[in-house]
């Protein structure tokens, strides 16, 4: 299983499932939650490339409201925090911040929190 998979396994309680990578389906409804992979760096040792990989993953929790994205969060941090699945070795939850947009002086309908994941797994 690889690490994608893993996580969408991980989380498959928060917000319902709708738990996709990238982008999510045009008109689906909140709650929901996108996962980006930012960054990811192999380890080295004086004979080459090991297995171990330290992978930098955004987490956008979109709610209708800040209770509701709030919720969404504390349930997204309790199914990662620690966990262990497939090759994911070790899942470390970043402090979540508030990134609802602003546009015009005007508050996005959409509440969005986002979190980093920092992911130790062997590849």
């Amino acid at each position: 299983m690889n690490l994608r998979e893993s996580l969408i396994r991980l989380t498959r309680g928060v917000a319902g499932g709708r738990v996709h990578w990238l982008r999510v389906p045009q008109g689906l409804p909140t709650p929901y939650v996108v996962l980006n992979e930012i960054s990811g760096a192999g380890h080295y040792h004086t004979q080459g490339r090991t297995r171990h990989r330290q992978t930098r993953v955004q987490c956008d929790v979109y709610a209708d409201t800040l209770a509701e994205a709030e919720h969404e969060m504390a349930h997204l941090t309790a199914a990662l925090s620690g966990a262990r699945d497939g090759e994911i070795l070790a899942v470390f939850v970043g402090e979540p911040a508030d990134a609802t947009t602003w546009d015009g002086g005007q508050v996005d309908p959409v509440v969005r929190l986002t979190v980093d994941l920092t992911i130790h797994s062997n590849r």
